[in-house]
């Protein structure tokens, strides 16, 4: 059984990768139409390194919008290449559909309750990748640390079922998508750092100097797991994934955090002594920080 290295862009996934390599370095982007253009204007390799890594793995060929936006930090884009540099070896980029066709598919906005965006845009295009090179079930590390392992107790209880399209191999040996689907469990989830008692000043310390940018708050910016006033700082940095939330709010009438819209949190004064980049709480294992 193949070992997998789920990562995210942050310090701690980041550190796994460093100190407990893998078979598969596998990173999940998520992907949204007319975002970062003015950090693509002035980076552009950064979007050409992007789109190169993602059209290796991008299943429905029929989709010509293979990258053009994010609602993560675009700088994770340069976080991946300074890891890639660090640790030596290959990470291996999927994606998912467009969240904002995602929203439209399932007309609805997630929520803390319903964290559809977690399982089609992080585990699905993940699970695909595997399955479709028969690595599935997997042992499934991730980020989660010795002070955080109250993370792990719901990831370790959950079956980890998915369904996923089935395939079969062509003449020529390659694989294509049927029609018919099937239910599967395709991980078993390990702790390393848990298990080695890694907290976060381990983490800090050990990229201390080390020449890996990293986000000051790494996945979604609009995540609603995370704090109003983390969304709040993100603001700050990227005005137009927030807007780009508060369009998709007022077309669904709804929200991403119920105490809050995105148009309240854009209002709303910052907390100036606010220690931001904390990451999100999520219990999946796809979005660590």
């Amino acid at each position: 059984m193949v070992t997998v290295n789920s990562l995210s862009g942050g310090k701690t996934s980041s550190y796994l990768a460093a100190h407990f390599p893998a078979d598969v370095e596998i990173f999940a982007m998520i992907c949204a139409k007319n975002l970062n253009r003015e950090y693509w204007r002035e980076n552009p390799d950064q979007l050409k390194y992007a789109r190169d890594k993602l059209a290796k793995t991008w299943v429905h060929k029929n989709e010509v919008d293979l990258f053009y936006g994010t609602v993560e930090d675009p700088s994770i884009v340069r976080t991946m290449m300074d890891l890639e540099q660090h640790l030596g070896r290959e990470i291996i980029w999927v994606r998912g559909i467009d969240y904002g066709k995602l929203i439209t598919q399932r007309r609805y906005i997630p929520n803390k309750t319903v964290r559809v965006c977690t399982q089609e845009l992080k585990i699905r295009p993940i699970v695909e990748y595997l399955w479709m090179r028969d690595l599935i079930p997997c042992r499934m590390r991730v980020g989660f640390r010795y002070d955080e392992q109250e993370r792990s107790w719901d990831m370790n209880n959950s079956f980890d079922l998915i369904r996923v399209a089935n395939f079969r191999k062509t003449v020529t040996g390659k694989k294509q998508w049927l029609h018919e689907h099937e239910i599967i469990e395709f991980r078993e989830p390990e702790h390393p750092l848990i298990k080695s008692q890694v907290r976060k000043v381990h983490v800090n310390e050990y990229w201390e100097g080390r020449q890996v940018n990293f986000a000051q708050d790494s996945n979604c910016q609009i995540c609603p797991l995370k704090r109003a006033q983390q969304l709040r700082h993100n603001f700050d940095r990227h005005p137009d994934i927030l807007q780009w939330a508060h369009m998709h709010e007022q077309i669904r009438d709804a929200r991403w955090m119920t105490e809050i819209s995105m148009k309240g949190i854009m209002q709303s004064g910052k907390q100036l002594d606010f220690f931001d980049g904390n990451g999100v709480g999520c219990t999946g294992g796809f979005c660590t920080s």
